[in-house]
Formats: structure tokens, sequence, C-alpha cells
């Protein structure tokens, strides 16, 4: 389950995701595989029929929760607070009321989540040895 954003020890590193002409940014925490998004954060009104049930479901709560409001204007959510997420993944899902995954998400530098944890973890494990 997601929770309410809160300061979090460890790297982040500062994503964007596309999605319905529009941009979302996150702070994804290397460490907890987290991903916090800042108030003012969009999420789409409609779902996708393939958005699985749990998503569904973590939208819906934001919405009975008071979390996200409805501009009616503009005709989508707007989070009220800060949100940290569990995996950028669910972020990316509940945003986009779409199948979108952590591939959504890229670096400043245009780098996809998932190749950015896989060079970050192996500047981790340090050079190679050879024998």
């Amino acid at each position: 389950a997601a929770a309410l954003a809160e300061p979090s020890d460890g790297e982040t590193v500062e994503v964007t995701m596309r999605a319905d002409k529009k941009v979302r940014r996150g702070t994804f925490n290397l460490e907890s595989r987290s991903l916090a998004v800042p108030e003012g954060t969009l999420m789409r009104v409609t779902e996708a029929a393939s958005l699985p049930e749990s998503y569904s479901k973590l939208r819906e709560r934001l919405i009975d929760e008071g979390l996200v409001r409805l501009d009616s204007e503009e005709e989508i959510y707007v989070f009220e607070k800060p949100y940290r997420f569990t995996s950028p993944s669910t972020a990316a899902a509940v945003l986009s009321g779409s199948t979108l995954n952590w591939k959504a998400w890229k670096t400043p530098e245009g780098t996809p989540l998932p190749d950015f944890m896989a060079e970050w973890e192996a500047e981790l494990a340090g050079p190679e040895e050879t024998e």
C-alpha cells in the first residue's frame, strides 16, 4: 500500500513521466524503491479496461480519502498533498489510469528508470574482480 510522503533517507533521483500530453514529476528513492509525487500532481480521471483491480482500488482510496480532488474544468484529479507510492510502477499505473509501468519514468537525461537502476546497481557493485 502507498503512504503519505515523508522525508526519506537514501539517494534519490528526480524523474518525469509523460502521459495524456501532461508531464508528471516524482522523486524516486533508490534504496526503498518508492516514488514520491508532489502536491499538484495530476491523475487521469478515466481508467483503461486493462488497469489491474489493485490499482483501480488504490485510485478509489485516494479519491475517497480526499488525497486527490477533481478539477472539473480540466477533467483531471489533482493531488492535494505530497504522496509516496511503494513503487514507480504503481505510481505510473495509478496516475495514468493505464498499464504504464516503471519504464515510463525517465531521469533528467532521458534515461528510462530501469536502465538508470541497472547502471546505479553496477556502480554500487564496483569493478568486477578479475583473476
